[in-house]
């Protein structure tokens, strides 16, 4: 399993932001499609060949992925982006009313219909764009009808008697296994092949890490405009978000932002406002009141502060290397505690003891300086961590 790509500069949201502008410049300051990653990278280079084409392109992923986000960007590229574009979810309408949708209906074709007769969405696209998601809910007697669509250019209306011509391509997507529907004989294959001669597949978050930074970057961005805010995220937040699996994918991690735009009372984002409002949506939740609120435990942090300067005084740098797992077990234990005040322990001594300092393991150390300790400081860090734990319990 590859690393994660953690974050180390000091300077992390200046770096951040580089990549962010230098993305936006060279995609025409495109802000609905931000990616670093090389497989995203080669899907734009697709697009680039195919986006004045009148070929249809079937685009897979999981969902949230942003099949709809490629979608409009092929638009936006396209000679086409002058005409009109239309989306269509096809699991949001009833099949009753799905097909007077697409392909309207003539005057008297059926009780309550508009007397007047209406135009379907594939007239009202006409010379355009139309996007069809989760194209796999299509019912089967509509599969048949796309599919004349694709292969002659003309629709009929519902009780009509001729054939009218239209311009349209088509987008489709998905997040299920078209090929699979094929073989159970709940996707007609024709169809399929017809719809898939230009196939886009969308790779999930967790195979993309790298794009986390700058998604969650332009997302709170976004965000702090829209509520008038004006948060920062720390270098460990950033890490933290790069743990996290996000199951959700790009949406998951977009409603996640703004949560903690929402949420965090302070301008900085730490680490364990990342964990809180994660958590909302994990298991039963939290069980904390006020999570975000930094300023009650002012005296605290003090506390915690002159702790850590006194280890580092103390050279017990290297110790930290062996009582870090157990650190950690606390944070995954007191994550949703209401002080979240370990966790904030754990970055501090992270940050303090492994930044590269002679005899830490992140300057090349072998470890042999925890022999060196004496007993009484080793006494003392077990002393001032059992305070800390029951400090943490009893908030």
């Amino acid at each position: 399993m590859d690393s994660l790509p953690i974050i180390r500069a000091p300077t992390v949201k200046d770096h951040i932001n580089s990549i962010y502008r230098r993305t936006l410049t060279s995609r025409g300051n495109d802000t609905e499609f931000i990616f670093e990653n090389k497989k995203m990278k080669e899907i734009k280079t697709l697009i680039n060949y195919i986006k004045d084409s009148n070929s249809t392109v079937l685009i897979t992923g999981e969902s949230g992925t942003g099949k709809e986000e490629v979608a409009k960007l092929i638009f936006r590229e396209s000679n086409r982006n002058t005409k009109p574009y239309i989306a269509l979810n096809c699991a949001a309408i009833p099949e009753n009313l799905l097909e007077s949708e697409l392909f309207g209906y003539e005057k008297g074709a059926f009780t309550n219909s508009d007397p007047k007769g209406k135009s379907g969405i594939f007239e009202s696209v006409n010379g355009g764009t139309l996007f069809l998601d989760e194209i796999a809910e299509l019912p089967m007697d509509l599969q048949a009808k796309l599919l004349r669509v694709l292969q002659e250019s003309e629709v009929r209306r519902i009780g009509g008697m001729k054939n009218i011509s239209v311009d349209v391509r088509i987008i489709a997507a998905t997040n299920k296994n078209l090929e699979k529907m094929v073989q159970d004989h709940t996707f007609r294959e024709d169809l399929y092949y017809r719809l898939n001669i230009i196939p886009i597949h969308i790779p999930p978050l967790r195979e993309r890490k790298e794009d986390i930074p700058l998604l969650a970057y332009h997302f709170i961005q976004e965000f702090n405009q829209k509520y008038n805010k004006n948060k920062n995220i720390t270098t460990e937040a950033y890490n933290e978000l790069l743990r996290l699996p996000f199951n959700g994918n790009v949406r998951q991690l977009k409603t996640l932002i703004e949560r903690i735009i929402l949420l965090c009372a302070d301008d900085n984002i730490l680490s364990r406002d990342v964990r809180y409002c994660y958590s909302m949506t994990e298991d039963q939740g939290p069980v904390i009141d006020t999570p975000l609120d930094h300023s009650w435990k002012n005296q605290k942090e003090r506390e915690v502060n002159e702790l850590i300067l006194h280890y580092k005084s103390e050279g017990l740098s290297t110790y930290f290397s062996i009582v870090f797992p157990a650190i950690d077990y606390f944070n995954m234990v007191y994550a949703r505690s209401k002080s979240g005040y370990l966790a904030d322990f754990s970055d501090k001594l992270k940050t303090a003891y492994c930044s590269g300092e002679p005899g830490t393991p992140a300057a090349g150390g072998d470890g042999e300086a925890v022999k060196q300790i004496p007993i009484i400081h080793l006494l003392i860090l077990v002393v001032h961590s059992s305070s800390l734990i029951i400090m943490v319990l009893s908030t």
